[in-house]
């Protein structure tokens, strides 16, 4: 039996996601493009923005995947990507904030 507050956290959940799907486009456009070709933090970008782009795929299967078996294993993938991309992007953000503050320290 599904808890009374899970319509309300899903749609929560929904208009946050949405949200961050601006997020991501505005980072894309300001943050990659700046710091891409300055070869920056490459890997860690990288990999962050592929499991972005599997985070989407899974909610995008959780609404459109009729099969059971398929929408189980979209359920539980996008709740352990949900969870690692979450650890992995503050992870990219405070290296590379500790990176800036280690430069800046040098600095005269």
């Amino acid at each position: 039996m599904p808890h009374p507050w899970e319509p309300a956290i899903l749609l929560i959940h929904g208009i946050v996601a949405i949200l961050s799907m601006y997020v991501l486009g505005w980072v894309s456009a300001r943050h990659v493009l700046r710091w891409w070709p300055a070869r920056l933090r490459r890997l860690s970008g990288g990999l962050l923005a592929a499991l972005f782009a599997v985070l989407t795929s899974s909610g995008f299967a959780l609404f459109f995947v009729s099969d059971d078996r398929l929408l189980r294993f979209s359920a539980a993938a996008h709740d352990v990507i949900g969870i690692a991309i979450t650890v992995f992007a503050v992870q990219h953000w405070f290296f590379a904030r500790r990176r800036d503050m280690r430069s800046a320290a040098s600095r005269p």
